[in-house]
């Protein structure tokens, strides 16, 4: 009965080293490309600085990349950071500016209403000359800034 045991326990062991192996077999990298020359190679090991296309997989053959999607060879992480740190400050500048341009365009929608609703609503209108005397605009003149403040209202808003 002892025999059988210890013969259960090798099994045992030897199916949990087989197992264990493949398991690192799996994470293990494999490399293939093609040279200059047309030549395929494969690899446990990247290929050289040169090589611009690789194709990267897993011994269980899943792809995990290549090298056109991969940061160049040769790229630091400290320059691939420096370089994501500029593109999100220009993301933000770009943010900022196009904030600016809305704020401007509401601020003069408001005031381009406003102006559209008083030309609109009907009375005198009154406006200053060269000479800085008060004249009443005529209902040609009320149609005409009527017309101008409706064309500033419809460039300025957006409904």
């Amino acid at each position: 009965m002892k025999g059988i045991k210890d013969w259960a326990g090798m099994i045992s062991l030897a199916v949990l080293l087989a197992f264990s192996a493949m398991a690192a077999a799996e994470d293990e990298k494999m490399y293939s490309w093609v040279d200059a020359n047309g030549e395929a190679h494969y690899s446990d090991q990247p290929p050289p600085p040169e090589v611009k296309e690789y194709r990267s997989m897993t011994r269980s053959g899943s792809t995990t990349g290549t090298a056109a999607s991969a940061a160049p060879a040769g790229e630091s992480l400290a320059d691939r950071d420096a370089d994501f740190q500029r593109r999100r400050a220009e993301e933000a500048e770009e943010e900022a500016r196009a904030e600016a341009v809305a704020a401007e365009r509401k601020q003069n929608c408001t005031l381009a209403r406003s102006q559209y609703n008083t030309i609109s609503a009907g009375g005198r209108i009154t406006r200053r000359n060269a000479d800085n005397e008060v004249v009443y605009l005529d209902e040609n003149e009320i149609a005409i800034e009527t017309e101008r403040a409706r064309a500033e209202m419809e460039k300025w808003c957006d409904s």
